[in-house]
């Protein structure tokens, strides 16, 4: 979960596919890291980036497809 919680910026916003919002690296590393040493222990997500969105110079918004 550090190499998760290092892709993003300290200030940044995630919201999980259930509408959960975590407000910050701290609390979306934590989150991912209560639930992958639990519930989703043997899980494995892959995927492809399906769109890119440019919010602003130097920010963007991507998009996956999971297998």
């Amino acid at each position: 979960m550090d190499d998760l919680g290092a892709l993003f910026s300290e200030d940044a916003n995630f919201v999980n596919v259930v509408g959960m919002w975590w407000k910050n690296r701290s609390e979306i590393e934590a989150a991912h890291r209560a639930t992958h040493e639990t519930m989703f222990r043997e899980s494995r997500l892959e995927g492809v980036v399906s769109s890119i969105v440019e919010l602003s110079p130097g920010v963007a918004s991507c998009t996956m497809s999971g297998r």
